[in-house]
């Protein structure tokens, strides 16, 4: 989910997907590598089971089509979105998320969540194949909601900014 754009990790996902049989994906948002990005999947052999939905108005009707939620993106990233994948009960597997990573660094790590090595390419298939697996053995069911706290909560965020308001307004 995101902005499709060169250097995001997206291609990782396209071949990684090909490493693993019966594995679909999703690809949400638009950007300048969407046409590099088509043509990898047919190279890949695997246009079939890659579907670019292009940007979307409704995040959530795009995270509950999803089993697994993967995010390549590394370092530059806030990691929102994977913790919007959280709240709706995904696992997830991230190559950065810094309220994560500050997390696990606490001992504090969230139930479903796995970090990508940026020097194993395998890391991803290998994961991915896992959280299906994991996924078959729950018979579908969803992960329950999670979140990383009340610091990264919609409120926590919320009140982050409007200090930052208020810090720049001088009060």
């Amino acid at each position: 989910m995101g902005r499709l754009a060169h250097g995001e990790g997206i291609d990782r996902l396209i071949r990684a997907v090909a490493e693993v049989p019966g594995a679909s994906l999703l690809l949400v948002g638009d950007g300048p590598a969407r046409v590099a990005l088509e043509r990898l999947a047919v190279i890949e052999g695997v246009a079939d089971r890659v579907r670019f939905a292009g940007s979307v108005d409704h995040v959530r009707a795009m995270l509950c089509a999803m089993d697994v939620f993967a995010s390549p993106a590394g370092p530059g990233t806030s990691g929102l979105v994977v913790l919007e994948a959280l709240a709706a009960g995904l696992p997830a597997l991230y190559a950065a998320c810094p309220p994560l990573e500050e997390l696990a660094a606490a001992r504090a790590a969230v139930e479903g969540t796995h970090r990508l090595s940026p020097r194993d390419p395998e890391s991803l298939p290998r994961a991915l194949r896992t959280e299906l697996l994991s996924h078959q053995e729950r018979h579908g069911a969803r992960l329950p909601a999670r979140s990383a706290g009340a610091r990264y909560s919609a409120a926590g965020m919320a009140a982050a900014v409007a200090r930052v308001y208020e810090r720049l307004a001088g009060g």
